[in-house]
């Protein structure tokens, strides 16, 4: 692996001139005040957490990552249009997957989204996240 997982690198860049040597990836910044990873089964939402600030963190305000004070939550997830979690669907479909965690930004004052990744592989902690997979994976066994 190259260690570029996790967020891990990410270095703002303002100006073009200001790209450093040897860059393989470049991403643009879209305003958001909110950002989910949206669990998709089998065509279907099976949870939403919430990326918050770690608590007595200051997190980065453009890269919201573990490196950065944020943390994923499933408590007290702020809701946003049931319609911005039709894009996280398609995502996973158009990829023909499955399943994936979609990581998907919201910004509340234009009420827009954008899905930022889908993850093949995500890291299922929390109780609640495991059951709702384990929940969807039963529902096909049937």
């Amino acid at each position: 692996m190259n260690g570029s997982f996790g967020g891990k690198g990410i270095v703002p860049v303002w100006h073009c001139s200001d790209i450093p040597q040897n860059t393989k990836f470049l991403s643009r910044y879209i305003p958001k005040d909110r950002e989910y990873r949206v669990h998709v089964f089998n065509g279907k939402v099976i949870a939403v957490q919430q990326k918050r600030k770690r608590r007595g963190e200051k997190r980065d305000p453009y890269i919201w990552n573990a490196h950065t004070g944020s943390v994923l939550v499933v408590n007290n997830v702020q809701e946003i249009p049931p319609e911005h979690f039709d894009k996280c669907i398609k995502a996973v479909q158009i990829l023909e997957l499955d399943f994936g965690a979609v990581d998907l930004g919201y910004n509340s004052n234009t009420d827009t989204s954008v899905v930022y990744e889908v993850n093949t592989a995500p890291c299922i902690r929390g109780k609640k996240v495991f059951d709702a997979y384990i929940t969807a994976i039963e529902e096909i066994l049937k």
